[in-house]
């Protein structure tokens, strides 16, 4: 606990601070990644473009 006897250590705050927004980005941009292209309609409305295959017969979801 002896390094946090001096509150006002300007260079390690700012060192924080500037990894702290590095990681934040770095998620942002990996979660826009994930959830792949979209696009706006002419309302403004964003829409994603999943990759999902909905079934066509009626039946439900099937593992084989």
């Amino acid at each position: 606990m002896a390094d946090h006897s001096a509150p006002h250590d300007v260079k390690r705050f700012t060192l924080m601070v500037f990894i702290s927004f590095v990681i934040v980005f770095v998620f942002v941009m990996l979660m826009m990644l994930w959830h792949g292209p979209s696009y706006r309609d002419s309302d403004g409305k964003t829409h994603y473009e999943t990759r999902v295959d909905e079934p066509t017969d009626g039946k439900g979801i099937s593992i084989f």
